[in-house]
């Protein structure tokens, strides 16, 4: 499981995780900054073929073993080295309308004390230092690692058609679930019946429906909405030709 930031991954994960079939362990990482471990490494992060196969004689089940990054859609190399070391994976993704995703993730920050500005004026910025980047090549950051940085990168996480295309490269869509958290919020139910039946799992009935990883601060101005109403317009309409599902998020 991955998705925008401030989307819902950590709440679906949270769910999917009451299923009785289901193993899953949360921001292992490897992908991105760990990939210099060896898969063993990784594969410790998960029960073994022994208690896998004893799974599946006790409940005539599979157990379903994955792991929940929310991250990983932002770095560039993720999709080649998850293919090469699970060809066969199943990918969920989580996007959230960008403009509230970039606002979460600021105030996230902000009330974490690593963000000063205004939110008006760390977006300025971005824009600014997105220009520079289009117009100066020498002064570009050409590290893949910068591009899956959390910090300061409130509009261009925000790109999803752009990171998407990067797993579609090397994934068939098959193998790929995209969930929006709005549809997530308007019907939890159908969103998890849709996961669990693309996982190949039995329906199962979530009891604890908590939503977690939620943030209090104050309402965005309408202006600043505006702004990134006219902002993300092209890049919704690029994700919305991708995915054919048209979002309302242009509003």
């Amino acid at each position: 499981l991955f998705g925008g930031t401030r989307s819902g991954v950590v709440t679906l994960t949270k769910y999917i995780q009451e299923h009785p079939c289901v193993y899953i362990v949360r921001n292992v990482h490897f992908f991105e900054y760990t990939f210099t471990n060896k898969a063993g490494w990784y594969k410790r992060h998960f029960p073994t073929s022994f208690y896998k196969n004893y799974f599946k004689l006790r409940h005539k089940q599979k157990l379903l073993v994955g792991e929940s990054t929310g991250t990983y859609i932002f770095h560039p190399d993720v999709p080649k080295r998850i293919r090469e070391n699970v060809p066969n994976v199943k990918l969920v993704v989580m996007l959230r309308n960008p403009i509230n995703s970039s606002y979460s993730k600021y105030n996230h920050f902000r009330n974490e004390g690593l963000e000063s500005s205004s939110f008006e004026d760390a977006i300025k910025m971005e824009v600014e230092r997105i220009k520079i980047g289009k117009e100066r090549d020498e002064l570009r950051i050409n590290n893949p690692d910068f591009d899956n940085a959390v910090n300061f990168n409130y509009l261009r996480h925000g790109h999803y058609a752009e990171k998407l295309k990067n797993w579609f490269k090397v994934f068939p869509k098959e193998q790929i679930l995209i969930l929006t958290n709005d549809e997530f919020n308007a019907d939890i139910d159908k969103t998890l019946k849709q996961t669990f039946e693309f996982l190949g799992l039995p329906d199962y009935t979530i009891k604890n429906k908590i939503k977690h990883n939620v943030g209090k601060y104050p309402k965005i101005q309408e202006s600043t909405r505006k702004l990134l109403v006219d902002y993300f317009r092209p890049y919704n309409q690029e994700l919305f030709k991708l995915i054919g599902k048209e979002l309302d998020w242009n509003k």
